[in-house]
């Protein structure tokens, strides 16, 4: 049982072999032994933090900018303090 059938020719090969010796077709490998790819990503949740904006040239639109980004952080301190007190008050 060390032979298979090639795809392309039909003559038996080696299953150790990568190439047909017939017609040179390259064997194709299993996919249950063929390396497989990494699902997992390195950060699984990657969500960015608001930074300040350095980028706009005109210091009204940047001073409105990162007034809205202030406003941002200081919803996700609200938001972070009620998840930290609904913790204590649930266990």
């Amino acid at each position: 049982m060390n032979e298979v059938k090639c795809p392309s020719c039909n003559t038996w090969y080696d299953k150790q072999l990568q190439a047909c010796r017939k017609c040179s077709h390259i064997l194709p490998v299993h996919e249950t032994f063929a390396p497989q790819n990494d699902h997992r990503t390195i950060k699984p949740f990657e969500m960015p933090l608001p930074s300040w904006n350095t980028k706009a040239k005109n210091p009204f639109l940047r001073f409105a900018i990162n007034t809205l980004v202030a406003g941002q952080w200081f919803v996700m301190l609200i938001a972070g303090f009620i998840a930290y007190m609904a913790y204590w008050v649930a266990i």
